[in-house]
């Protein structure tokens, strides 16, 4: 995303036409923090860059026109990739145990392999993986006092082709580092909505994550509702 200058000093009339804009999510004009990419996925998409940052450009104008103000801010965490992994493959090991050996012997083959790392987990290790989503969930409720919601890609790279199941080894990188931008929220426990925002160059569909404060589920649908109403939903051409 882009800054629009709203935090600094600048003409002092052009501040004041900025907040006379109305955003519908919000009565105020909406502060919208535009989430840089984890270092660990930016390896990811660095083929797709170029059209990923024209697509940014047009969609942070679009927001502007809304009345918002943007502002590119990085919320400061690091991938809390192996949080998320880490307690579903534990989740995985508790729901896999529970099936017997019918329920197992016919499981799908990734499931098994995710309750097969579960089970490396020591109690120790679960209760420090508790301890640092804790310590996510506080760092991004302080960083969200400062905005009505974070936007985010939907995803870190275009669609691909569906695997089947145990087609890849099961590690947390397979599993989960495309999606960079939804697991952290599912950690923190935010509110956040997908919308079609556009298309690729193969037209394969875009999407805009909006993520909103803890409880705050009403901003997050109004803010979406505000920028649906405003760029209909794309259709590649069939």
């Amino acid at each position: 995303m882009a800054n629009d200058g709203a935090g600094g000093g600048g003409d002092g009339q052009a501040e004041d036409a900025r907040a006379r804009r109305k955003f519908p999510a919000v009565d105020d004009g909406a502060r919208l923090a535009g989430r840089p990419l984890h270092r660990g996925v930016r390896k990811h998409v660095q083929a797709a860059r170029p059209p990923r940052q024209k697509g940014q450009r047009l969609l942070i104008a679009e927001l502007e026109a809304l009345g918002a103000f943007v502002d590119q801010v990085d919320p400061g965490f690091e991938d809390p990739l192996d949080i998320s992994t880490g307690l579903w493959f534990v989740a995985s090991k508790t729901v896999y145990d529970s099936l017997g050996p019918e329920g197992q012997a016919v499981t799908d083959p990734d499931f098994a392999a995710q309750a097969a790392q579960g089970a490396e987990f020591s109690a120790q290790d679960v209760q420090l993986l508790t301890l640092k989503r804790n310590a996510l969930g506080t760092s991004m409720r302080l960083f969200m006092t400062q905005y009505d919601v974070l936007v985010t890609p939907a995803v870190a790279i275009p669609a691909f082709e569906a695997r089947p199941a145990g087609a890849v080894p099961m590690t947390p990188e397979s599993m989960l580092s495309w999606t960079p931008f939804s697991y952290p929220f599912n950690l923190t426990q935010q509110p956040a909505i997908t919308v079609p925002c556009g298309l690729t160059s193969a037209g394969l569909p875009v999407g805009l994550q909006i993520v909103g404060r803890a409880h705050d589920d009403v901003t997050v649908l109004r803010a979406a509702r505000a920028y649906e109403s405003a760029h209909p939903v794309p259709r590649p051409t069939i």
